[in-house]
């Protein structure tokens, strides 16, 4: 992988997790949670950094707006970044990779309730 390409996904998960994270301990877990879900794709599908981008960012989009789009919706947007032999390996994976996703995020949901926050 270039450096150049490093950098600069870097920069916009970066600034992707600091502009929804508003000072929120809650939402830069949510961030770090939906980049390290992220990464596990990416290694499993080989997606490209600037793949990775879009997906991070579809599934963010997806979580600001309250999860008004099905999970179906979001997953044939994240199908259609990909290339039909990533595609083949997405659809092995999806389930698993998505329910842990939403497992995790709706973990740190309940946490934010019991916490009273």
């Amino acid at each position: 992988m270039k450096p150049v390409r490093i950098l600069f996904l870097v920069a916009i998960v970066i600034s992707t997790a600091a502009l929804h994270a508003q000072n929120n301990p809650d939402n830069v877990k949510i961030d770090s949670t939906i980049k390290s879900n992220v990464t596990v794709l990416q290694q499993k599908i080989l997606l490209s950094d600037n793949q990775a981008a879009q997906v991070t960012k579809a599934i963010i989009s997806w979580l600001n707006d309250n999860n008004d789009l099905k999970i179906s919706s979001i997953q044939n947007k994240i199908e259609s970044f990909l290339d039909k032999r990533q595609n083949s390996k997405f659809q092995i994976v999806k389930d698993g990779w998505w329910n842990n996703l939403v497992k995790e995020i709706n973990s740190i949901a309940e946490n934010k309730k019991l916490n009273g926050k």
